[in-house]
């Protein structure tokens, strides 16, 4: 499959990136099938996932997978109509203040499946992850609006949310206080699926949303894969995620880099603080531009101090 790579990499130099649906036909020239050819000395931010996703239940190979991820958010036949992100307040005032949002490399994240197939190569991956919700979810709250007496919720629109890639026309790499332009970048918005493994690691089916789990791909180990897959014990979390991926010849990306909101998602955001915010707290800046809601559980959440907590004593 050297030859097909080859006319890849062609096509991606005088067009700058390429199709998935021109990459499969290419593909299908060499015949050596999708697993055939090398993906990992491809240039993956270059590759555009493109194309008439088929269900999930009938995908058989990484591909097909990537292909329905990276258009499942934008299924208008979803129940859900907010993507939401919990956090921090102080965080939060950094976003409004800046009007930026800032993308992780996913080193530094919570979930080992998304790093210890060998083929993963997140160096030049970054994301910043989004519920598809309606209402609140507890277990976000808990993992991610803390401590609790700071926890926030943004929540924006479905529809507005995935319009953020059509606006992104400069990416930021961040070295501490320092920004600087780049160039080379491929900004997309995807869904996350999660993988269900028995006790030696052999997967069981794989799950999205509300889609009938997929029990024919058995294998995750793909270059492709990193950053749209993570285990099964992070399913409540219902992931979205506004992703970089950066061009191979940018060394050293870093740790995170910054995206401009567009002022339409900006002006849409709604937020929200959390079960134990404290009344008494400041938000006057923000009511100025957005919604601000109490929680729905607020008040309803008891403290249970243990013997040694610092608050019980007093």
């Amino acid at each position: 499959m050297d030859e097909t790579r080859k006319t890849v990499e062609e096509i991606i130099k005088k067009n700058g990136s390429i199709k998935l649906t021109s990459l499969q036909k290419e593909i299908e020239k060499g015949k050596g099938g999708v697993d055939s050819l090398d993906w990992s000395k491809l240039d993956l931010a270059k590759i555009y996932f493109n194309g008439q996703p088929k269900a999930f239940e009938i995908l058989s190979n990484p591909v097909e997978l990537i292909q329905f991820l990276s258009s499942a958010g934008k299924n208008n036949g979803l129940s859900e109509h907010y993507v939401s992100h919990y956090t921090s307040v102080e965080t939060l005032k950094n976003i409004l203040n800046g009007q930026t949002f800032y993308l992780n490399n996913p080193r530094n994240m919570n979930d080992g499946l998304e790093f210890k197939c060998e083929s993963f190569d997140c160096t030049n991956l970054f994301f910043t992850s989004f519920s598809l919700e309606n209402s609140e979810n507890m277990g976000m709250w808990s993992m991610y609006g803390q401590p609790w007496n700071q926890g926030v919720r943004i929540s924006i629109p479905r529809k507005t949310f995935l319009k953020w890639t059509d606006s992104i026309s400069e990416v930021k790499l961040v070295d501490k206080d320092n920004q600087s332009m780049l160039t080379g970048f491929k900004p997309s918005i995807s869904r996350v699926a999660y993988v269900e493994s028995s006790d030696d690691d052999s997967i069981n089916n794989i799950k999205c949303g509300d889609a009938k789990p997929n029990e024919k791909i058995k294998s995750i180990d793909h270059p492709l894969l990193a950053g749209y897959v993570k285990d099964s014990a992070w399913s409540y979390e219902k992931e979205i995620r506004l992703r970089v991926d950066i061009d191979k010849f940018v060394k050293d990306a870093g740790e995170r880099v910054a995206v401009k909101i567009p002022d339409d998602i900006f002006e849409e955001m709604i937020i929200t603080t959390g079960p134990r915010f404290p009344e008494n707290y400041d938000l006057s800046d923000i009511k100025k531009d957005h919604e601000i809601r109490k929680s729905i559980y607020d008040g309803k959440l008891k403290y249970v101090y243990c013997d040694k907590c610092v608050a019980k004593k007093k």
